[in-house]
């Protein structure tokens, strides 16, 4: 069975949290679903740099989803 633990990418883990919360399966993988989550809230940093645009709003929904406290940040469209 494929858990989080052999995924190396933390976008593919938010990839694969998504993909269980929409086939409505979460509820079997909660424990696993929160600690992955609860990393990804501590080192939660939009950096444009890094990550393409699906991967910032998808850790952004998810997190925001799952009740972490997340407020957007604004950018300077010249600084994009």
């Amino acid at each position: 069975m494929l858990t989080a633990d052999d995924v190396d990418e933390p976008s593919e883990k938010l990839k694969l949290i998504d993909a269980i919360q929409r086939l409505g399966v979460s509820y079997h993988f909660e424990k696993e679903i929160d600690q992955v989550l609860h990393l990804a809230y501590k080192d939660f940093d939009i950096d444009v740099n890094d990550e393409d645009l699906y991967t910032i709003s998808l850790k952004f929904r998810l997190l925001r989803q799952n009740g972490y406290k997340i407020s957007y940040v604004t950018h300077d469209v010249n600084t994009l």
